[in-house]
C-alpha cells in the first residue's frame, strides 16, 4: 500500500490532530493559543492610510480654495484612496 493510500484511509479526526512533521529542536508547538501577528499589519495600514488621507485633504484644500478648479485627476485620487483604504482594511482583517 502506498503512502498516499495509507493517508487517505485514515479518518479525518486523526488527520486533524496529527502534525505534518516534528518541530525544530527547541521549539514547543502551541496549537491552542498560537502567536498572532495581526497587530503589525493593522498598525502599518492605519498609519499609512492616515498619511494618505492627510495628503489628499491638503490636495483637495489647495484645489478647492486656492486654485478653485477641481479636475478629473482629483476624483481619481479619491477613488484610489478609497480602494487603498479598503485593501488596508482587508489586509488587517486576516
Amino acid at each position: 500500500m502506498s503512502l498516499a493510500a495509507t493517508i487517505k484511509a485514515l479518518p479525518q479526526s486523526v488527520l486533524d490532530t496529527t502534525p505534518a512533521g516534528a518541530p525544530p529542536p527547541g521549539v514547543i508547538p502551541n496549537f491552542v493559543h498560537p502567536p498572532s501577528y495581526r497587530t503589525e499589519p493593522i498598525i502599518v495600514c492605519s498609519v499609512f492610510i492616515g498619511i494618505a488621507v492627510a495628503f489628499f485633504a491638503v490636495r483637495l484644500y489647495v484645489k478647492v480654495r486656492i486654485v478653485r478648479a477641481v479636475a478629473i485627476e482629483d476624483f481619481l485620487c479619491l477613488a484610489g484612496l478609497v480602494r487603498i483604504s479598503s485593501l488596508g482594511i482587508q489586509v488587517s482583517s486576516y
